[in-house]
């Protein structure tokens, strides 16, 4: 199932980038080398661009790759991280979930012009919407779900897929001497217990 969601949101977006780029190129070839355009070629292009425009999103929210700030968040204890995700997921839910009806609303009663020079009805591009809110429906239910079992056994990590930066350097890695940057300590971090505190003096750390 999940390579099949794989193919949907990330190989059928990139053959229609593909196909996008190529015939908007040959269509400028066309029109200005051999004064000959092809006919349809900006509907197409629209097509593509829609369609891969809401694959995409899907596939970020599956690889959980939303822009998100968790300066504070990322400093509580797994507990109150699922906590704080499962309000995060049922505002997203709420707005899916709106935004899902109308276009559903949309594809059954608005009448559709078709795209000019492919004799295809708009509803196509209505449709790229429905499929990308109903994808992200589902990954909203589905990181619901694992926030509220975090939430319950604290035991919580996220589904979140860094970007790749094997090329950024960072001040620490230039000078590995530097100490670690301080953590704030908040009312919704676990507290080191007694025995823990023990060990900290021990090794040379003060509580």
């Amino acid at each position: 199932m999940t390579r099949v969601l794989i193919f949907i949101e990330e190989d059928v977006s990139a053959i229609l980038l593909a196909v996008a780029v190529v015939v908007l190129c040959s269509d400028v070839v066309g029109r200005y080398v051999f004064h000959h355009p092809i006919p349809g070629a900006p509907s197409i292009a629209m097509v593509c661009f829609v369609w891969l425009t809401y694959l995409g999103a899907a596939a970020a929210a599956r690889r959980g790759r939303n822009i998100t700030i968790d300066v504070m968040v990322g400093r509580f204890s797994p507990r109150w991280q699922a906590a704080c995700e499962i309000v995060v997921q049922l505002i997203v839910g709420g707005v899916v979930g709106f935004c899902l009806y109308w276009i559903w609303v949309a594809v059954l009663t608005n009448r559709f012009v078709d795209l000019p020079g492919l004799g295809v009805s708009r509803r196509v591009l209505t449709m790229a919407l429905l499929v990308g809110f109903c994808l992200m429906a589902l990954y909203c239910l589905r990181d619901f779900f694992l926030a509220v079992r975090g939430a319950i056994t604290g035991i919580y990590a996220p589904i979140h897929e860094a970007v790749e930066d094997d090329d950024v350097v960072t001040p620490r890695d230039e000078h590995p001497q530097l100490p670690a940057e301080p953590v704030t300590t908040t009312i919704f971090m676990k507290r080191p217990r007694k025995g823990d505190r023990g060990s900290q003096r021990k090794n040379g750390h003060r509580s």
